[in-house]
């Protein structure tokens, strides 16, 4: 288990975090799994947006070994700002993805990639921060992990209910990128 910091004071830490969380469950789970409609509705063809998929496959493996890296070297807060910052600009680039071209969705999918670990790798880094002491380092965990599977279950139809409503994807990942932002 990693290191435990004792949190800073204040109990409202922790709701903040289980909040954060479920928005990281949404953008994780329903997120990732809509990047293929949203790219091939975009009008990428099937081979592109399977090279698109495995790119952001391929990112993420790599960045779960840097941003377990960066979360030693620079803790959780700093840490946790680039990786959102780079999964915000990935979300905030599938926004665009009708218009913008193959070279952005590439960029989209690397960025994507390289901030999900913030929903596995981060979630036992931010335990380890938040957690009130040692023995409590996996009851904080599961309270997260649950708080993740929250996300990932509440707002699993939402990408396709809006796509239905508004006939686009695109308001889902508008969505999703606030979700990020605010995270």
């Amino acid at each position: 288990a990693p290191a435990v910091r004792q949190p800073e004071a204040g109990g409202g830490h922790m709701g903040c975090a289980l909040v954060a969380i479920v928005m990281i469950g949404a953008i994780a789970n329903p997120g990732l799994a809509h990047l293929p409609v949203l790219y091939k509705a975009a009008g990428f063809g099937g081979f592109r947006v399977s090279l698109l998929i495995s790119l952001a496959g391929a990112a993420l493996t790599v960045g779960k070994c840097v941003y377990g890296r960066f979360a030693d070297l620079m803790g959780a807060r700093k840490s946790g700002l680039l990786f959102f910052g780079l999964l915000t600009a990935g979300q905030l680039l599938c926004c665009f993805a009708p218009v913008s071209g193959f070279p952005a969705a590439v960029a989209a999918m690397l960025l994507i990639g390289l901030g999900l670990p913030l929903s596995t790798v981060g979630l036992s880094v931010y335990a380890g921060e938040l957690s009130p002491s040692p023995a409590e380092y996996g009851k904080t965990l599961k309270r997260f992990q649950i708080a993740y599977m929250a996300g990932s279950l509440l707002f699993g139809p939402m990408p396709g209910m809006l796509a239905d409503a508004t006939g686009s994807y695109v308001p889902a990942y508008v969505i999703l990128c606030a979700f990020s932002a605010a995270a």
